[in-house]
């Protein structure tokens, strides 16, 4: 026994492969998008905490105590907190 295959199946099995190679292709970039931004946040986030310790460098000077410790990671205590998902 032969297998017959119709036109219309055909265009299902069309139809079908498109739907998933459209979803691979949205879900490729939008990883990408995430990728890039984690990067970047992780920059800012750098950027913050280098500025958060000169500013509490720049507050004991003012306050005529430089010699004060500086808490170079302000942000320790807090719960880590990621874009990026498992």
């Amino acid at each position: 026994m032969r297998f017959r295959f119709t036109i219309r199946d055909l265009f299902w099995l069309v139809v079908v492969v498109a739907l998933a190679v459209g979803w691979w292709l949205s879900n490729a970039s939008s990883q990408k998008k995430l990728d890039v931004l984690h990067e970047a946040a992780e920059k800012w986030e750098s950027a913050a905490r280098v500025r958060t310790a000169e500013l509490q460098r720049y507050i004991n000077a003012q306050n005529g105590n430089p010699n004060a410790p500086v808490n170079d990671d302000p942000f320790a205590g807090e719960e880590e907190r990621s874009v990026r998902t498992k």
